[in-house]
């Protein structure tokens, strides 16, 4: 697993998930399937985050942000979800405020690299299964 993720995840971010241990946790939570999302609150503040539930989730966030949701994006259930997320918080470091929250950029920036990444790690999952076959 660890040589599939070097190969799909940008060079800084594996380095990073490797320096920091995390790599492990990684692997352990994609085997869980949930989607990934991007939302866009009224204060213009973005959060990426993952789910099993969105509608679930959005209700909590709008409940304990006392903001409404105004843009999202939510992806179907990937083996990947946790994975991506990481990777998208890692990219978008700098415009992070807190946790998982992001300011300062656009929406549909962060949308370009979410679906960069789901078709770079299709297109890789491809061939890997097809030179199985």
């Amino acid at each position: 697993m660890k040589l599939f993720l070097r190969w799909i995840l940008p060079t800084e971010s594996y380095a990073k998930f490797e320096l920091f241990g995390v790599l492990e946790t990684i692997i352990d939570n994609a085997i869980n399937k949930k989607s990934v999302y991007i939302i866009q609150t009224e204060d213009n503040r973005i959060k990426i985050g993952i789910s099993a539930d969105t509608k679930r989730r959005f209700t909590s966030i709008e409940n304990s942000s006392g903001l409404k949701i105004i843009k999202s994006i939510v992806t179907e259930e990937l083996d990947n979800s946790y994975i991506i997320e990481q990777t998208l918080l890692q990219y978008f470091q700098k415009f992070r405020t807190k946790g998982e929250w992001l300011k300062n950029i656009e929406f549909d920036n962060i949308v370009v690299e979410l679906q960069k990444l789901i078709y770079n790690y299709e297109t890789l999952k491809k061939k890997i299964l097809g030179n199985k076959k």
